[in-house]
């Protein structure tokens, strides 16, 4: 399947605040959805190659859209996945990315946006509560930590990737229940990174699913 094809599986939506301010997302369910089930959701953060107004770049960034249909995300391991779209110029978390220090800043609008619509998918369509998975790339490994720690026992589990940050991923990161460790808060597992070939996250939440080669 082309491409293009696959981005037209995944439904463009615009999510209007009460402000009338709006977020681009583009959302898909399970391939076969039954009745009286429901079913996990990953929530995907785009690096900042994904950022625009066109409401497609966020899945062909970093080659998303290939790795989760590889990984059968819809078919083997029947998810939703939802995936919002940052403005031009605009971060999910408003620090400077070179920092090596961490305090936690007012939300960024487009953070808070993208939980409020997080909220209303889950409101709204057959979503495991205790199956909600949050995966970000580089600017969206940003916004990973920053909705850990926004929405403490919120999600099942996390996986941020953040480059040049990665050695310090245990330092300086907070909840308001205490520092946020990889190991235990939010079942971190194994991420494994092969140098200038590709990048595997391989994490297991539980009831098997896993996503690689990005």
């Amino acid at each position: 399947m082309q491409l293009r094809d696959r981005l037209k599986q995944y439904k463009k939506s615009i999510w209007k605040a009460q402000d009338n301010d709006i977020l681009n997302y583009r959302f898909r369910g399970p391939d076969n959805i039954k009745y009286n089930c429901k079913y996990p959701l990953l929530f995907f953060l785009h690096g900042a190659g994904g950022r625009g107004s066109n409401n497609e770049d966020q899945l062909l960034d970093a080659g998303s859209l290939g790795a989760f249909s590889k990984q059968n995300i819809f078919s083997k391991h029947s998810s939703y996945i939802l995936a919002p779209q940052v403005p031009n110029d605009k971060k999910w978390v408003d620090v400077e990315w070179n920092s090596q220090k961490h305090d936690m800043p007012k939300i960024s609008n487009t953070m808070d946006m993208a939980l409020k619509l997080l909220d209303e998918i889950i409101d709204t369509h057959p979503i495991n509560i205790n199956r909600i998975y949050i995966l970000g790339l580089s600017m969206g490994g940003f916004g990973v930590w920053d909705a850990l720690q926004r929405r403490p026992n919120f999600f099942a589990a996390g996986v941020p990737y953040l480059d040049y940050l990665w050695e310090d991923l245990e330092c300086g990161m907070h909840c308001s229940e205490g520092p946020i460790s990889l190991l235990q808060e939010y079942r971190f597992v194994e991420v494994v990174i092969l140098v200038k070939v590709e990048l595997y996250l391989t994490y297991q939440f539980g009831h098997g699913m896993a996503i690689g080669t990005l």
